[in-house]
């Protein structure tokens, strides 16, 4: 045998064992079907919101290096919260072992094994419960305004006896466009004017961004001060002692602020600050039903508002009359509610302490704000839950709300012992993806504990929205319901302990 013969084997031989050690023990349906029917497939499906299916293995084979990167990037699937932060029920993150073998399978040349290995995914039984009321968006709506159409609509509340929701599930009518939606809950002492919206622009529904509200150009509408006479405004304040200076230096009391509220009807059902939600929903999380004997109260005469998010850039406008399953039950062990957290110098624009500014250019935009256990929102959601002023309080969920300059934002309880519990912890924000996490176990708020909540963002030219193929010019931005406004918004689902 000649040396070229010679070296010629022992390259084949090399080769060949370099190919066995590639050659991967998963396979497809043996192993990673099930990974991606769990965990893609919610939303990778013909015709849903995802711009292709990933329901078979001739539609997965040509998208295996898209399938990689989205694994190491960690851009797929969508689960925002920091698991270092808190444990939270219906994590549908990938584990680390669920990624080491579909890399692994991936770099093995994807062998597609043997269909009756398949093993179907576990049902995970804590999200199933039963419905007992049917609502829908009264008229269908065609997405008209872009590739994101925010449209809210107004959906009378049936029941003639106050009840409790205790959970919602999201029927969408046409998956493919509907990328969230958000239920918001009038009293019956705003359905005039939320009517007023309605009735004021043509079409079904009315053009919302944001908040429940119209997007009429009123940036301090969260808070409800766009309605209020600035006349009667300053009345009020020289009844309780106060000048305006005193609001923007933050020289009032929480008992004062309430009162203020109070007295000029901008408040709503203890919610200060904002609406109470019923429920939300995003494509591939399919909803958890509310803690064991807690609910949110409605009472008769009161409006749900459906904010419908509309996304068309991987689909045509259809029509959609979306509709929602409810359940309901007339009382409850303990009454829940969304108890939101801001700065109220951020919603009314300075007029309540600092402005939230950020400025133009700036790539690195931070502010914070801090709940005391005396604060205006935790006072306001006690009362609202009919509890004494110094009650303890159970969160069962965190949620952070921001536009699309956000990058991060992070809640915690800082305690009176000097310790904290970290609620949630979002490094990577993405408007399009945001929701309520559910802790796996409550977690108590005592008096002397304080949350506090940070956001930040960017507002460099390369973070811009882009609009008409066009790039916005970073400007000055502040709080505000509109598209090119900001929030820093958190909400927890609150009980008595």
């Amino acid at each position: 045998m000649n040396q070229h013969t010679l070296f010629s084997l022992v390259f084949l031989a090399a080769c060949t064992n370099t190919n066995e050690d590639k050659q991967s023990t998963y396979t497809y349906y043996g192993d990673t079907k099930s990974i991606l029917d769990t965990h893609c497939a919610t939303c990778h499906q013909t015709d849903d919101i995802a711009p292709f299916p990933l329901t078979t293995y001739e539609e997965i084979e040509p998208l295996l290096t898209v399938i990689r990167t989205s694994i190491e990037t960690g851009s797929m699937p969508p689960w925002k919260p920091s698991d270092e932060c808190n444990d939270y029920k219906g994590n549908f993150d990938l584990t680390a072992d669920e990624k080491s073998i579909l890399l692994d399978w991936i770099d093995s040349d994807a062998p597609i094994g043997d269909p009756e290995n398949y093993i179907e995914p576990s049902v995970d039984t804590s999200r199933t419960f039963e419905t007992n009321m049917s609502l829908q968006i009264p008229e269908s709506y065609t997405p008209t305004r872009g590739p994101d159409d925010y449209r809210c609509h107004l959906i009378p509340w049936p029941n003639e006896e106050t009840s409790y929701v205790t959970g919602i599930n999201v029927i969408p009518e046409q998956t493919s466009i509907v990328h969230h939606v958000i239920l918001f809950l009038v009293g019956p002492d705003q359905v005039e004017q939320f009517q007023a919206y309605d009735d004021a622009e043509e079409g079904p529904g009315y053009t919302c961004y944001g908040g429940p509200r119209a997007n009429t150009g009123d940036t301090t509408g969260s808070l409800g001060l766009g309605d209020i006479n600035p006349s009667e405004l300053l009345s009020t304040l020289n009844e309780l002692g106060l000048t305006i200076g005193d609001l923007q230096s933050g020289n009032y009391t929480s008992d004062q602020l309430i009162e203020l509220f109070d007295t000029l009807g901008a408040s709503t059902g203890g919610a200060i600050g904002g609406f109470n939600q019923i429920g939300n929903w995003v494509p591939g999380t399919p909803p958890l039903p509310y803690p064991e004997g807690t609910g949110i109260r409605v009472e008769p005469g009161s409006m749900i508002v459906a904010q419908m998010h509309y996304n068309t850039l991987s689909a045509d406008p259809v029509s959609d009359q979306s509709s929602f399953q409810i359940a309901t039950t007339p009382e409850v062990e303990k009454e829940a509610i969304l108890m939101l957290l801001t700065d109220f110098g951020w919603v009314s624009q300075g007029m309540l302490g600092s402005e939230m500014t950020i400025p133009a250019g700036e790539s690195n935009v931070e502010h914070g704000t801090i709940a005391a256990n005396d604060s205006v929102f935790v006072r306001s959601a006690r009362r609202s839950l009919g509890l004494e002023a110094d009650a303890p309080l159970m969160l069962y969920t965190a949620g952070a709300h921001m536009h699309t300059l956000g990058v991060s934002q992070h809640s915690e309880i800082q305690h009176e012992d000097g310790g904290n519990t970290c609620l949630l912890d979002i490094q990577d924000w993405d408007f399009s993806w945001q929701g309520a996490y559910h802790f796996s176990e409550p977690i108590p708020f005592d008096v002397g504990d304080s949350i506090s909540m940070t956001c930040s963002w960017d507002n460099s030219a390369s973070n811009q929205q882009i609009i008409d193929g066009t790039a916005l010019e970073p400007i000055d931005v502040q709080w505000g319901e509109g598209t090119t406004d900001e929030m820093c918004l958190g909400g927890f689902y609150v009980t008595s302990q």
